[in-house]
C-alpha cells in the first residue's frame, strides 16, 4: 500500500508506505524476520514506524537502504502479525 500527499506546485510529495508481513512461530522455518517498508524509486526514507502483534519481539528499528526496517522475533507457538510503515520524500509533479 502507497499513499501520496503533494505538498504544493513543484515542492515535496510525501509518500507512506505499508508493508505486513506474518512472522513466523518458533520451531518453524524461520522465527526472526527483516520486514522493510521500500520507498518508490525516487523518493528518499524521511522516517517511519511499526505496529507488532503482542508477543513479538523487536530487535532493531530504523531507516535503512531504500526504506524502513525493521528485525523481529517470534518466540510464540503461533505466526504473528507486524506492519511496518515508511514515510518517504520526493519532488512533487509540477502542475
Amino acid at each position: 500500500l502507497a499513499c501520496r500527499t503533494d505538498l504544493g506546485g513543484g515542492g515535496l510529495a510525501v509518500y507512506t508506505v505499508l508493508e505486513t508481513r506474518e512472522i513466523a512461530a518458533a520451531g518453524e522455518a524461520a522465527s526472526v524476520d527483516v520486514v522493510t517498508a521500500e520507498c518508490p524509486a525516487d523518493t528518499a526514507p524521511a522516517g517511519g514506524s511499526y505496529a507488532a502483534a503482542p508477543g513479538l519481539e523487536i530487535s532493531s528499528a530504523g531507516i535503512e537502504a531504500n526504506g524502513y526496517s525493521v528485525v523481529a522475533a517470534n518466540p510464540t507457538a503461533a505466526p504473528l502479525t507486524l506492519n511496518v510503515t515508511a514515510t518517504c520524500l520526493g519532488a512533487a509533479a509540477s502542475p
